[in-house]
């Protein structure tokens, strides 16, 4: 998304493929949202399998500043993390 606002439903399609390019419909999915300057339990969303190796995160950020989300992925007993940093604005 181009900007994320608190409060309002964030929703991103995650697709996961082996290193051929085939698509993986068998994973557990899940995101984890964690704000580093405010400790606080971090929420963790299971992912939706859509198919074709695709699948729904769907959450809500509570505060605006700057998040770390990490995206994890259960494929066959071996567990893969994507981490990205997000910038949450206030409400307009």
């Amino acid at each position: 998304p181009q900007q994320i606002a608190i409060l309002q439903d964030f929703e991103a399609i995650v697709t996961l493929a082996d290193a051929s390019g085939k698509r993986i419909d068998s994973a557990t999915v899940y995101l984890e949202q964690d704000m580093p300057t405010m400790k606080m339990s971090s929420n963790q969303p299971l992912g939706e399998p859509l198919g074709n190796g695709q699948y729904r995160l769907k959450s809500v950020f509570t505060m605006d500043g700057g998040w770390v989300v990490v995206i994890h992925a259960s494929v066959a007993g071996k567990k893969y993390a994507a981490s990205f940093d997000l910038q949450v604005v206030p409400q307009q």
